[in-house]
C-alpha cells in the first residue's frame, strides 16, 4: 500500500489573497471534520489498548442444597472463585500491537489530511486557470469586435472587407462559445470550493519561484521521506509481535481457583480448597498461525520492493514532466509571447491599412492566444507535478516554497 504524505501550508507572501488561500484550505479541512474523525479513531485505539492489557474477569459460582446427616436434614452452601492468568505474555504483546496500530493511524491520518489539502489546492489551480482563460477570451473578443466595427462602419466596403468582417464575426462567435464553456467550468469549480470552505472565493495569483529554486525543491522531494519507512516499520513491528504471540501459544494458560463448602447440620463438613489448572495447547500449538504470519511478512516485503521499483520508474516520468512544464512556464514562453505581441501590433496595422487580409491577422492572433494559454497552463502544471511528486514520495512541502 502506497502511503505518501503532503503538508501544504500557504503562507502570506505580499498579497492578501495568498493569505486567504491558506485560510481557505484550513477551513476546507475543518469543515470536513477529518481532524475530529482521526482524533476519535486514536481515542478508540487507546481504549482498545487499555482493554487489551486487562485480565479476564474472575468466574464466581454459588451453590445451595439440602443434606441429611444421621437423620437430620440441613442446608448446604458453597462458593467457588476462579481466575485465569495467561503465562505466555499475550496481553503485553497485544498492547504493543495496538500501540503500533496507533502509530500507523497517526501516519494515515496525517496523509489523509494532506491529501485533502492537495485536492483543495488542485481545485484552486483549476479555478485560476479558468479565470485566466476567461480574462484572455474577453480581451480577444473586445479587440476583434473593435476591428469588425471598424470594417462595418466604412462608407464604401469592398468584397474583401465584407469577407474580412465575416471572418472576424465567426472568430468572435467561436471564442464566445469557448468563453461560455470556461465560464461554466469556473462557476462549477468555484461552487465546489465555496462549498468546502464556506467562503466566497476572491482573486489570487499563481506566480512561480525561480527555476533553480523549483529544481532544488523537486530533487529534494524525489529523494523520498522517512514517513514511508516509519509506516513500514510499524507494520513490520506488528507482524513481529503477532509472530511472538503465535510462537508462544504452546505455553499453557493457568487458572487459579478457590472453593468453599459448608454443611449446616450437626457434625456437618466444612471444606476449603485451592486449585491450579493448566490449559495445555496440544492440538493447536500455534505453528500453523506462525507460518501464516511469516508468509504475510514475506508478501509485505515483496510488495514494498515492487512499490520502490515503481517509484523509481515514476521518477523518470515525473522529472521529464517537471522539466518540460518548468521550461514553458519559467520564462521561455513569456518571452515568446511578448515578442509575438509586438509583431502582432505590426500585423494589425498592416491589416487596417488593407495590406493583408483578415485570415492572416486571425492566424497571427491565434498564435498569440496559444502562447498565452500554454504559458499559464504550464504554471499550473509545474505546481501540479510538484504536488504529485510530493504525494508519490511522501515528502512534505509548503506551497510558499513553490509560489511567490
Amino acid at each position: 500500500m502506497k502511503f505518501t504524505f503532503l503538508f501544504l501550508l500557504i503562507v502570506c507572501s505580499q498579497t492578501l489573497w495568498s493569505q486567504s488561500l491558506s485560510e481557505y484550505v484550513d477551513k476546507a479541512v475543518s469543515n470536513t471534520d477529518i481532524l475530529t474523525q482521526n482524533e476519535n479513531h486514536l481515542k478508540e485505539l487507546a481504549y482498545q489498548k487499555d482493554a487489551a492489557g486487562l485480565l479476564e474477569n474472575p468466574s464466581i459460582g454459588l451453590e445451595y442444597g439440602r443434606v441429611k446427616n444421621t437423620g437430620i436434614s440441613g442446608s448446604l452452601v458453597g462458593a467457588t472463585v476462579e481466575q485465569g492468568i495467561p503465562l505466555n505474555g499475550r496481553l503485553g504483546l497485544s498492547e504493543e500491537k495496538i500501540s503500533e496500530e496507533m502509530h500507523k493511524q497517526k501516519i494515515i491520518g496525517n496523509w489523509q489530511v494532506d491529501k485533502l489539502k492537495a485536492e483543495v489546492l488542485e481545485n484552486f489551480l483549476v479555478l485560476w486557470l479558468e479565470r485566466e482563460k476567461i480574462s484572455h477570451a474577453q480581451h480577444r473578443i473586445k479587440d476583434l469586435k473593435v476591428l469588425r466595427q471598424y470594417l462595418s462602419n466604412r462608407k464604401f466596403t469592398s468584397p474583401q472587407q465584407k469577407s474580412d468582417a465575416y471572418l472576424i464575426k465567426k472568430k468572435v462567435e467561436e471564442i464566445e462559445f469557448q468563453l461560455h464553456q470556461n465560464t461554466y467550468r469556473e462557476k462549477e469549480v468555484k461552487r465546489v470550493l465555496e462549498g468546502l470552505t464556506q467562503e466566497k472565493i476572491g482573486h489570487y495569483e499563481i506566480t512561480l519561484r525561480s527555476e533553480n529554486t523549483l529544481r532544488k525543491l523537486f530533487e529534494e522531494i524525489i529523494k523520498g521521506s522517512e514517513v514511508i519507512q516509519e509506516y513500514r516499520k510499524a507494520v513490520q513491528k506488528q507482524s513481529d509481535l503477532s509472530l511472538k504471540q503465535e510462537e508462544r501459544r504452546w505455553i499453557p494458560d493457568m487458572t487459579l481457583g478457590y472453593s468453599y463448602q459448608k454443611e449446616n447440620v450437626p457434625g456437618g463438613n466444612l471444606s476449603h480448597a485451592v486449585g491450579i489448572n493448566f490449559s495445555i495447547p496440544i492440538f493447536n500449538s500455534g505453528n500453523v498461525q506462525a507460518n501464516q504470519v511469516r508468509a504475510n511478512m514475506r508478501v509485505n516485503k515483496a510488495r514494498w520492493k515492487r512499490e520502490d521499483l515503481r517509484r523509481q520508474a515514476q521518477a523518470r516520468a515525473l522529472r521529464e514532466r517537471f522539466e518540460y512544464f518548468l521550461k514553458l512556464g519559467g520564462g521561455s514562453l513569456h518571452a515568446k509571447e511578448v515578442s509575438h505581441q509586438k509583431e502582432l501590433k505590426r500585423i494589425k496595422d498592416y491589416f487596417l491599412k488593407g495590406l493583408i487580409n483578415a485570415q492572416t491577422y486571425l492566424d497571427a492572433e491565434e498564435i498569440s492566444h496559444d502562447l498565452h494559454y500554454r504559458q499559464v497552463n504550464a504554471k499550473k502544471e509545474v505546481v501540479q507535478v510538484l504536488l504529485d511528486t510530493s504525494l508519490t514520495y511522501g515528502k512534505e512541502i509548503r506551497i510558499s516554497e513553490v509560489l511567490k
